[in-house]
């Protein structure tokens, strides 16, 4: 599964061309003239969409006949959230998934498949972790 995303640049007309390529390591995969094509893995689809520790893509599924992505968002097992009422770092109690529209990635549409957690805090007891992407 590759997508391409293609620059024309206005002084010289050349192009520079980033394929992202689920599952692959990153590297430069191919220069043809003034082209030149990047491959990026999983955890640079993470750095695109902004997602940073302790966060991160697990997966992703591509659906050919509806056009659509779906990225799998996890947590790193042991991470400690903080509480949303008073700020200690709790453990997570049990999670479930959200599943939220994201900006369309070419003509695909992306939704991003959050495992969010809930925390037990020893003060305020269970409570949800709010994560915007």
């Amino acid at each position: 599964m590759a997508f391409a995303i293609c620059v024309k640049r206005k002084n010289d007309n050349s192009k520079k061309c980033l394929v992202i390529i689920i599952g692959s390591s990153p590297k430069l995969v191919g220069k043809e003239k003034s082209h030149e094509f990047w491959a990026m893995e999983l955890q640079g689809l993470g750095d695109l969409l902004g997602i940073k520790r302790p966060w991160v893509v697990r997966s992703t599924e591509v659906h050919h006949p509806t056009n659509v992505l779906d990225i799998y968002i996890d947590f790193e097992p042991g991470t400690l959230f903080p509480c949303p009422c008073c700020n200690e770092p709790s453990p997570v109690y049990d999670s479930r998934p959200k599943r939220v529209r994201h900006l369309d990635v070419f003509e695909y549409r992306t939704y991003l498949t959050i495992k969010t957690p809930r925390i037990k805090c020893e003060r305020d007891g269970v409570k949800v972790v709010h994560y915007d992407p």
